[in-house]
């Protein structure tokens, strides 16, 4: 399986998904543990306890209804070119006929547009919901939503402070899929064998994989 979370690292540079998924290489930096941390913090503090939401497929079919799921409790999926495609969203709201996928970045300053590593990844969420299978959990067990062909979709990126939480950027955009089919395209090459070729750039500086890209 794949993570969805990978179409990040897609966005920011081919030759990350290559090493991570391709050759296996783990690599994780303190500024990913502390947002992975960041994450579980809110978790526990905005909905310390999931629960079951009697009739939530219903209500999540219903044109007119509003809803706020609890956070990290909806679990995506897709299958495309033979692989399946993973992962949790930090957020999903309805309202009324929209999706809204909703995702918090811990960054040391907003970079203040929307990054093609957020696009990607929020543009995977969506289509899911619209193409593959959605997933409610809770504590003691799960309900499957199905799939939303009919919502419009559309997400959103929380910029907060690394180090304050405080937030310091939002950004919204409609999920387009011609705009995420060429991306996801391009997944599906590199792991299929496309090797991307290394590119040095001011990127590479902070990249976790700098010590072994070659």
């Amino acid at each position: 399986m794949v993570p969805i979370s990978a179409f990040a690292s897609l966005g920011y540079c081919e030759r990350q998904v290559y090493l991570s998924l391709v050759r296996g290489i783990r690599a994780t930096t303190r500024a990913m543990r502390a947002g992975a941390a960041h994450h579980r913090i809110s978790e526990l503090t905005e909905e310390p306890r999931l629960r079951r939401l009697p009739g939530l497929r219903h209500w999540m079919r219903q044109r007119d209804s509003v809803l706020q799921l609890p956070r990290e409790s909806v679990f995506v999926r897709f299958r495309h070119a033979g692989y399946t495609f993973t992962g949790r969203i930090d957020l999903l709201i309805k309202r009324r006929n929209e999706l809204l996928v909703v995702d918090e970045k811990f960054v040391r300053r907003s970079y203040a547009r929307m990054m093609p590593s957020y696009r990607y990844q929020l543009s995977g969420y969506c289509h899911a919901l619209r193409y593959g299978c959605a997933t409610y959990r809770w504590e003691e067990g799960r309900e499957n939503l199905g799939r939303f062909p009919g919502c419009r979709l559309s997400y959103m990126v929380v910029e907060r402070h690394r180090g304050s939480r405080r937030r310091i950027g939002v950004m919204q955009e409609s999920y387009l899929e011609r705009r995420f089919l060429p991306a996801l395209r391009r997944m599906v090459e590199i792991l299929d064998g496309d090797i991307p070729e290394a590119v040095n750039s001011r990127r590479c500086t902070f990249c976790r994989f700098r010590e072994v890209c070659r």
